[in-house]
């Protein structure tokens, strides 16, 4: 079964500096059950490295699956090796976030 859910990018929080996420843009459909790389701008002010999450916005509270840990900023992507047990409504940004353990 094919799972295609459009991402949408909101302004990341204020925590995560300038990282940016550049692809998947904002309305792209994205089929989330195969394989999609994420791709994002960095600067030398950011955090070394961060957490990758897909965020439903669509019920509240909202929901965040952790797609990846620890990425390294630097880098500038990261395939993501298709997501499984997704209920529907992730119509909602892929957003990094600093990492706990590497600040």
């Amino acid at each position: 079964m094919r799972f295609s859910y459009a991402v949408s990018l909101l302004p990341l929080a204020a925590s995560v500096s300038a990282l940016q996420v550049t692809s998947p843009t904002k309305g792209e459909d994205v089929d989330l059950s195969g394989s999609f790389t994420v791709k994002w701008d960095s600067v030398n002010t950011d955090p070394s490295s961060f957490d990758l999450y897909l965020v439903n916005n669509a019920v509240f509270p909202n929901v965040q699956q952790k797609i990846a840990s620890n990425l390294e900023s630097s880098k500038g992507s990261y395939t993501v090796s298709g997501l499984s047990g997704l209920t529907s409504g992730y119509r909602s940004p892929v957003r990094p976030r600093p990492s706990r353990l590497h600040r």
